[in-house]
């Protein structure tokens, strides 16, 4: 969508994937362990469920011979998606009518994040990668947050805390349209020569 380099983006996603799996126990009890909230079996649940079950399934397919009759399912990821975000918002419907301003106290930070990870990217790219292809493509890794799979583990680690993962549901929102921009702000740039 921006002209990236998509063979380094694909390289990139897995360690990016990776560092943010790593990383989740770690932001969890920086922002939640004063107020109790942090299991950390269940979150290590949650990890189980949404990437080691589905891991060995998929090795089972593959293995089977059954992996290339289930493409269907490749093609209908984001319609399971947003089936699951859907299902979020109305199961929680009790804890958005007592948060209706839940979404505008998420806009700030998630502002500075993406300003961050854009302006990073950038400078980056331009320091050690020098063309605009594989900028593009840092850039957009370090932006990209695997919302799915955040959504999924904080939906099983945290179902007692509606807000954790009605906060994880509002953050797609509000990230699908920053990486839109960002992609033609990155091809106006690439016209200007910068």
């Amino acid at each position: 969508m921006a002209g990236g380099n998509l063979p380094l983006s694909l390289s990139i996603l897995p360690v990016n994937f990776l560092l943010q799996v790593a990383l989740l126990p770690v932001y969890l009890e920086l922002f939640f362990a004063e107020e109790g909230s942090v299991d950390m079996w269940s979150i290590l649940r949650g990890m189980v469920i949404v990437i080691l079950i589905p891991l060995l399934l998929t090795q089972i397919l593959r293995r089977t011979g059954l992996a290339g009759k289930l493409s269907l399912l490749e093609k209908a990821q984001t319609l399971f998606l947003a089936l699951a975000i859907t299902a979020m918002f109305a199961s929680q419907g009790e804890a958005i009518k007592a948060n209706p301003l839940l979404f505008l106290k998420m806009l700030p930070p998630l502002f500075f994040f993406f300003l961050f990870a854009f302006l990073s990217g950038m400078l980056l790219g331009r320091l050690f990668l020098k063309s605009y292809r594989d900028t593009a493509s840092l850039t957009f890794t370090l932006m990209a947050r695997n919302s799915p799979i955040a959504l999924a583990i904080a939906l099983t680690a945290f179902e007692d805390e509606p807000l954790v993962a009605l906060a994880l549901v509002i953050g797609p929102l509000i990230e699908l349209p920053v990486l839109f921009i960002t992609a033609r702000g990155l091809l106006f740039l690439r016209r200007l020569g910068l």
